[in-house]
């Protein structure tokens, strides 16, 4: 496995839809997943409303 380097570049490549009615909830969630060899974990839950 090879990391890659997000760029805005990459950003760009994949807009995201429009948002057009419904809810947080109805548009899905994302969930990431981070760490390393020397930093094994997970990443800081971040929540905004």
């Amino acid at each position: 496995m090879t990391a890659e380097l997000l760029t805005p570049a990459t950003f760009a490549g994949h807009p995201l839809p429009p948002v057009e009615g419904g809810d947080k909830d109805s548009h899905g969630a994302v969930l990431i997943v981070a760490g390393s060899r020397e930093i094994p974990g997970e990443v800081p839950k971040l929540v905004a409303s």
